[in-house]
C-alpha cells in the first residue's frame, strides 16, 4: 500500500514529504493497536461497527459516545481510535487484516495456544499498559539525544 493510498483526501499532487522518523522510531501504542485488532476479531468488529456512524465532518460518533468502543476505550484513548479508524475501513486493510489473522491462527496452532481466548484480555491490557509507559520524546531518526545515546 502506497502512502498516497492512505490519505484522507488528496491535498495536492506533490509527493509525500519525507518521514521525520524512520520505521523503527514510533509510538508503541500504534503497533499495539495493530496487534490487538489483527489478533482479536471481536475487538476489530467492535471498532468497525461502533465507528460506522459519523458526523458531518466524518468524525466517528463513537469518539463522544461512551457506549461505543466499550472494550477498546478501556485499552486505548478514544481520540487515537477515531484518528486511525479510516485506515481500518479501507478494503485493502480489511484484506490484509484477514491474511494476518490467518497467519496468526496458524502460529497459535503451531505453538498450541488456547484458541478461544488467546491473547486473553489480561495479556492485551498488560501490553497496552506497557506501551503507554513508553512516553519519552523521541529524537528525529539518526540524531543522537542530548545524553549522547543513540536512537
Amino acid at each position: 500500500m502506497q502512502p498516497s493510498d492512505l490519505r484522507r483526501s488528496p491535498a495536492s499532487s506533490e509527493p509525500y514529504p519525507p518521514l521525520e522518523r524512520d520505521a523503527s522510531n514510533f509510538d508503541f501504542r500504534v503497533v499495539t493497536l495493530l496487534l490487538v485488532l489483527i489478533t482479536r476479531q471481536d475487538l476489530l468488529k467492535e471498532y468497525l461497527d461502533d465507528g460506522e456512524e459519523k458526523d458531518a465532518c466524518n468524525v466517528p460518533d463513537a469518539l463522544r459516545n461512551p457506549t461505543k468502543w466499550k472494550t477498546l476505550r478501556t485499552l486505548f484513548e478514544p481520540c487515537m481510535l477515531a484518528e486511525m479508524l479510516y485506515l481500518w475501513e479501507l478494503p485493502k486493510t480489511k484484506t490484509s487484516a484477514l491474511q494476518l489473522r490467518e497467519i496468526f491462527q496458524v502460529m497459535i496452532n503451531l505453538d498450541q495456544y488456547d484458541l478461544i481466548s488467546c491473547p486473553n484480555n489480561n495479556f492485551v491490557k498488560a501490553i497496552v499498559e506497557y506501551s503507554r509507559q513508553q512516553t519519552s520524546e523521541l529524537s528525529p531518526a539518526g540524531v543522537a539525544s542530548d545524553e549522547g545515546e543513540e536512537n
